[in-house]
């Protein structure tokens, strides 16, 4: 894991392993973590921590251990005979043989495979340092005439601890534990700087050091090498123990050798303040399905799909040509998003398992899924984010991001189902100090409800909002801080004009061809309001305008009088599934008026499933209506329409339908007709508003 941090100076890090105290109630093995700093400084890269076996190590290792010690470039070709080029180790052996470091057990022979002894590793860990030997120094314990000056030295300068047989192989752990002691004396001799730097992102740079220094004083900079070209470095992420820092890239890297410099401190070692490295051009590699495992069965699934490049990261596929198939549903991509719908009502069924299957031509690759369908989806989950950090002032509003999450983890992002009588409702604790609009989509296909402040804020404070389940089955609240309008008289205000209207709660009881509409207003007597289809014109009317329009009895106007600050009227005679725009604004008794509150809606689609003929059995048959539905169906009738109805609410209170039909007399006066039927194994719901009930419309 890699964070921001500021380092300790380097010469107290040094020492710091010797001073740090081990919490009791967690031990830490001191060569485990010897070894991992060495992993993350590069020297032990890509090895596995063998210290607790005892396993022992071999010559080849010794040498790929000793050259990136000293920061050896690799060699080739092999000059041993027991050595293939194309081996592992190769370049490394031949490296710490040209260096004097190691030699052979022939003129031609390596013998990478054997095993090191104890004194071979203080052999070249000595030469290593070029350290003095003498050769009248006595060691006590087993060890060979040639190796006891060897093993007399790195005794001396603490590489190695003592022991009774130095002709024994060398374990995991004594390599961890000399070459840890040797790198220390390399830093202290020489200073610190890069052990390795490779390209591990289409934007990312990995450099490891060999001792951790301090950020603030390291400049770090990366050139292209063919036209020296410099990189632009976004963001530096250091490693905990500061051995390794990432450099996330403003531009992906294109194939070339590039070059990573340091400069900036006193303490780097002059051979290792470059780095050179390959880096290729990202690249498509892989395919991969997202999501749960567990579909909810309805249509409009939201699952995404991945496209991942050679160092499996994400990668932008906007612009590439994929193809998609389903076995046992349909599926169709929603365009610039790495997401797929999936419908499964009408292909399968709880219980079924569906193969979602994602191909792409060039390259050539493939990707499938197999989900199971479970039941019917339901709300269990409510995150809230975007919150703005700074109080929103009067006229200013902002966009909260609604994650809502079915019982398996899936994200829905059906805005048609969300705002429907199963999915959520967004409100606000105060209307008078900020108002939520209904859930939609922004651009970047994000779940959004707009929050606006108040135009009559008193005081600074705070307000709740709240995204609730329907079904009460899940919620989630944020607190938005709200700024106190801006006073813009010095002339003391005797009173003020009414507050703006807010529609409440539910926002809107949409059906087919009509919204019952409940509006909730402070210091109001009297509210007008003016409707029409979304875009029918480019500006919003004037408050007067509304007001004249109500007052003259115009077509898709009118006006309701408040009581208890709340007051309710029907638009009645809209088209079916088309978008309406609604302008309410408030009158106090002096007939001040409120600013314009604009709000947005869409009627129900009308369901072919139910219809209605003259009733046959009456002789005025203009009277009568016979309605035809499903069988399974429950029906309501009244005078008065009904806030927030659901088919649950319908088959309690109403009525079940005899054989698909039933019967009701024209009363002369607005009649609302609600019905809820069985469809698919899921109930619907439609509701229809007339004085008539036309035949055949």
């Amino acid at each position: 894991m890699y964070k921001r941090m500021s380092m300790l100076p380097l010469v107290f890090l040094l020492f710091a392993a010797f001073v740090q105290p081990v919490s009791a109630e967690e031990p830490v093995d001191p060569v485990k973590k010897k070894f991992d700093e060495l992993v993350e400084a590069g020297i032990f890269e890509g090895w596995q921590d063998n210290t607790q076996n005892n396993s022992t190590m071999t010559r080849e290792q010794l040498a790929v251990i000793l050259a990136r010690l000293k920061k050896l470039d690799q060699v080739n070709p092999s000059s041993y005979t027991d050595v293939d080029g194309s081996r592992w180790s190769a370049g490394f052996i031949e490296a710490v043989t040209k260096a004097g470091l190691m030699n052979g057990i022939d003129d031609d022979l390596f013998d990478p495979a054997s095993d090191v002894t104890l004194e071979q590793l203080a052999t070249v860990m000595v030469r290593a340092l070029n350290l003095s030997t003498y050769s009248d120094q006595t060691v006590e314990g087993e060890v060979s005439d040639w190796a006891k000056s060897y093993v007399a030295a790195a005794l001396e300068s603490g590489l190695i601890g003592k022991s009774n047989d130095y002709t024994v192989p060398a374990t995991h752990e004594w390599l961890v534990n000399t070459a840890y002691n040797t790198n220390q004396k390399i830093v202290e001799q020489q200073g610190f700087g890069i052990t390795v730097a490779s390209q591990i992102g289409a934007k990312r740079v990995e450099i490891k050091l060999n001792a951790a220094p301090d950020p603030s004083s390291l400049a770090i900079s990366i050139v292209r090498v063919r036209d020296r070209t410099s990189v632009d470095i976004e963001s530096l992420e250091w490693s905990e123990t500061g051995h390794q820092v990432v450099a996330q890239l403003a531009e992906p890297l294109t194939d070339g050798s590039y070059e990573v410099k340091i400069s900036g401190s006193d303490a780097i070692d002059p051979t290792r303040t470059s780095h050179e490295f390959t880096a290729e051009a990202e690249r498509m590699s892989k395919l991969k399905w997202g999501g749960p495992d567990t579909l909810p069965y309805d249509d409009n699934v939201e699952v995404p799909f991945f496209v991942l490049n050679q160092f499996d990261e994400p990668m932008d596929a906007k612009d590439a040509k994929f193809s998609f198939s389903a076995l046992n549903a349909s599926i169709e991509r929603i365009p610039d998003r790495a997401t797929v719908l999936v419908h499964l009502l009408a292909k399968a069924k709880p219980g079924d398992s569906i193969d979602l299957i994602i191909t792409h031509a060039s390259p050539k690759m493939s990707a499938t899924k197999t989900y199971r369908v479970g039941e019917g989806r339901v709300v269990s989950a409510i995150e809230i984010d975007g919150v703005p950090a700074e109080p929103l002032e009067s006229g200013q509003s902002a966009e909260l991001i609604i994650r809502v999450y079915d019982q398996y983890g899936v994200l829905i992002k059906d805005p048609d189902w969300l705002n429907g009588e199963q999915g959520v409702y967004a409100e606000s604790e105060n209307p008078r100090l900020a108002t939520v609009s209904a859930l939609t989509t922004d651009a970047a296909g994000n779940i959004v409800v707009r929050v606006a402040a108040g135009q009559d804020i008193p005081a600074d404070t705070t307000v709740n909002i709240a995204v609730n389940a329907r079904s009460g089955s899940a919620g989630a609240q944020a607190t938005l801080a709200v700024k106190a309008a801006k006073a813009v008289s010095t002339v003391p205000v005797v009173s003020n004009p009414p507050a703006n209207p807010t529609v409440i709660r539910n926002v809107y009881t949409v059906g087919s061809n009509f919204a019952y509409v409940t509006v909730d207003t402070d210091d109001a007597t009297q509210v007008y309001y003016y409707y029409e289809k979304k875009d029918a014109s480019p500006d919003v009317p004037s408050a007067s305008e509304i007001r004249a329009k109500a007052s003259a009895n115009q077509p898709h106007s009118g006006s309701a009088t408040v009581s208890s600050n709340q007051a309710s009227f029907v638009l009645h005679g809209l088209e079916f599934g088309h978008d309406y725009e609604l302008f309410v604004v408030a009158a106090d008794s002096q007939d001040r008026l409120s600013d314009v509150q604009t709000y947005e809606f869409t009627t129900e689609s009308f369901d072919s499933s139910v219809m209605w003929v003259y009733d046959e059995s009456l002789e005025d048959k203009t009277q009568g209506r016979c309605v035809l539905i499903p069988v399974n169906a429950y029906y309501i009738l009244t005078d008065e329409p009904v806030h927030g109805i659901t088919s649950e609410y319908i088959q309690e209170n109403g009525r079940q339908t005899d054989f698909g039909m039933f019967t009701f007399l024209l009363n002369g006066q607005l009649q609302f007709l609600y019905v809820t039927y069985e469809l698919g194994g899921k109930f619907e719901v439609v509701s229809y508003a007339s004085v008539d009930f036309p035949v055949g419309f």
